[in-house]
């Protein structure tokens, strides 16, 4: 096909306009490797195993918290003792150094005052568990528990089919064993919910323990527990959760504080500010404002006074949320005791039994909404549907009637204010990040500054970002941070928002500069650039391109989309506007703001 004089004069004048920009860009220095290397997402106070459980990162994707997927299923095996006795050894013992002496001081109190830790009855609830993770889960109990603590065991079979668990193996199994063993048949599939009130009015104990049934206690991991509850018995109480294999490989790491995000998913959280106190140790109980909900102690009477759980909840999912606030807001607490230790198979062992239908767990998010987050249901209508029908509320409302409970507001200011609903709701700055130099937003997703959206628009795609109090960089879907780069020209990155600084850590100036936080710069910076990076001066900035090119270069970005302009961390510079950052409410507002500013300088 012929082209027009026009179109050939147009295509040359294009390709002259290249060169002109290429040319200038070769002249220019480039400060692509000043950017921050190493990661110190570990650094200053951010704990390792308090990392391990907030997030993992794929390029330009965020990937909720979770465990990382388990290897495959270990053949089934046949196991008696006394074979069975080596493969239940005892794991590495992953607690602080202070727990030892902990442990000792709780015996010693005990002896001291004539009184008794009070009695549990471990709960186990399954359908179809595999053998070989079944009785490995009960012979670890039994293995590590004080014999005067450990009252029982009760089985609760939600619904198996497997010939071991439903043909007479397993109660010929549990019959020899030395500790009162009951089994539960609930005679179909209840959901865990059900299931675990069974078991609970069947437990004499004086208090109750749940547990999955694939897990490994560590050494002296129940007296830590009942203590706190014998201090109080409205504590609720949950081990560190670690990990483990279907090998029953024990690895330190996995669930300790837990909080929820936008889908009222749990997610791991740091000790928050109003929690910390001057003297505390690692063996002091943290409060959490949520639990993982597997693995927790709590007083028997207590666990029937404030409800027990909420049985018209289906399957699983969105209950450990809801006994958290109903926890909270009724007068009791939920905490860690760092000194107790439990490992977990996260993700199970391959068996299971399904649920008919579909998954519940958004009916049964709902209904804790419903009962307990007051005028903040509103606020989870924007990231999570609420469907057509979620059943009767009346019981549980009349349950929080009956308990005189406090609100959800009193639950934010009180127990979860780093929440990410008083983030949105009562942020520092927020809006669309405008930089100077260029005319452009940042979109945090691409690392790169494009054409500035309207705010809906902006929020839908992640480009509203939020100041939070504990100087993050929030993004619209409230679970996500902004990153500093983590090792040498690196881009920046997202993460789940974890709330210990480190890489998070923004500082929003006077000057409009966005200075990255307190880090120490000599473990992650070569030798010969320490000299341009002073100790806590990286600022947010833009690729350099002067003001001469700068209309040419937004032209080919609106037109064209063939250049691209980087976000990324530099040395701070005070007069260069590529590192000058406004908060742009409304799109209409670009243009005075830029100017104001140019005015003013």
């Amino acid at each position: 096909m012929r082209r027009s004089t026009k179109q050939r004069l147009a295509f040359i004048g294009f390709v002259g306009i290249l060169g002109l920009v290429g040319l200038y860009m070769s002249q220019t220095p480039s400060q692509g490797n000043t950017q921050i290397p190493g990661d110190y997402h570990n650094m200053g106070d951010v704990p390792s195993d308090a990392v391990k459980q907030i997030s993992r990162r794929i390029p330009n994707k965020i990937v909720k918290p979770a465990p990382p997927p388990p290897p495959p299923p270990s053949p089934i095996v046949d196991i008696e003792k006394p074979a069975y006795v080596e493969q239940t050894k005892e794991p590495k013992d992953y607690r602080d150094p202070i727990c030892p002496a902990f442990v000792d001081k709780i015996r010693a109190e005990m002896k001291e005052k004539e009184a008794k830790l009070p009695t549990t009855s471990v709960i186990f609830c399954f359908c179809n568990e595999p053998r070989v993770s079944l009785l490995h889960s009960i012979h670890s109990v039994i293995d590590r528990s004080p014999r005067e603590l450990l009252h029982e065991i009760v089985l609760v079979d939600d619904g198996s089919s497997s010939p071991f668990i439903t043909d007479g193996p397993l109660e010929e199994y549990v019959a020899k064993l030395p500790i009162p063993v009951h089994i539960v048949r609930q005679g179909g599939r209840t959901g865990l919910m059900k299931a675990r009130v069974a078991g609970a009015r069947k437990a004499t104990g004086d208090t109750l323990t749940f547990l999955d049934s694939h897990i490994d206690c560590s050494r002296d991991w129940l007296e830590p527990l009942m203590y706190r509850i014998w201090q109080n018995e409205s504590n609720v109480v949950m081990p560190i959760i670690d990990g483990l294999s279907r090998k029953f490989e024990y690895s330190p790491g996995g669930v300790e504080l837990v909080g929820f995000n936008t889908r009222l998913v749990d997610h791991g959280i740091g000790l928050q500010k109003i929690h910390e106190f001057p003297g505390r140790t690692a063996a002091d109980p943290q409060a959490s404002p949520a639990m993982a909900g597997g693995l927790f102690s709590v007083h028997r009477n207590y666990f029937f006074h404030v409800g027990a759980f909420d049985e018209q909840m289906e399957h699983w999912g969105g209950e450990n949320i809801e006994i958290g606030f109903r926890v909270w807001q009724c007068g009791g607490s939920i905490e860690l005791i760092p000194c107790s230790r439990v490992a977990h198979v996260f993700g199970g062992m391959g068996g299971g039994c399904g649920w008919p239908g579909a998954p519940p767990s958004t009916k049964n998010k709902w209904r804790a909404i419903l009962v307990w987050m007051d005028e903040y249901a509103d606020v989870m209508r924007q990231f999570l549907p609420q469907p057509a029908s979620i059943g009767d509320l009346t019981d549980m409302k009349n349950l929080r009637k009956n308990l005189n409970c406090k609100s959800f507001q009193w639950f934010l200011d009180n127990v979860y204010p780093e929440c990410w609903i008083n983030v949105i709701k009562n942020p520092v700055h927020q809006g669309l990040l405008l930089n100077q130099a260029t005319g452009l937003c940042l979109n945090p997703r691409s690392h790169q500054v494009e054409q500035c959206r309207e705010e809906s628009e902006a929020k839908q795609h992640g480009h509203w970002i939020y100041v939070s109090t504990r100087d993050e960089l929030v993004l619209s879907d409230a679970d996500t941070c902004l990153e500093a780069p983590t090792w040498q020209e690196a881009d920046l990155a997202l993460y789940g928002c974890h709330g210990k600084k480190g890489n998070q850590e923004w500082i929003y100036q006077d000057n409009k500069m966005m200075k990255h936080g307190h880090f120490t710069l000599l473990h992650v910076i070569p030798t010969q650039q320490i000299s341009e990076f002073a100790l806590g001066s990286a600022c947010l900035g833009v690729t350099g391109q002067n003001k001469v090119l700068q209309g040419l270069i937004i032209f080919f970005l609106h037109v064209f989309s063939i250049i691209d302009i980087q976000a990324m961390v530099v040395p701070c510079r005070e007069d260069d506007p590529k590192q000058v950052w406004h908060f742009l409410g409304k799109l209409s507002q670009r243009e005075q703001v830029l100017a104001k500013y140019q005015a003013a300088g």
